[in-house]
């Protein structure tokens, strides 16, 4: 199945705090068996590294 994730915070890398580290393992679970398109925006504080590290991860 193909899913596209809307969020409203950057979940990368998973160590923020409870909402973003919560969206990540969720993201992972469905990574499992799924493709992902992810829509977030660049919040202030996110380096290339961690946009670099979640593209990585998703389809889009």
């Amino acid at each position: 199945m193909h899913i596209l994730m809307i969020l409203s915070t950057f979940t990368y890398p998973p160590s923020r705090g409870g909402t973003e580290i919560r969206t990540f393992n969720l993201l992972k679970y469905l990574l499992q068996n799924h493709d992902v398109t992810l829509a977030t925006h660049n919040t202030t504080g996110v380096s290339k590294e961690e946009i670099a590290g979640l593209q990585k991860l998703v389809k889009d």
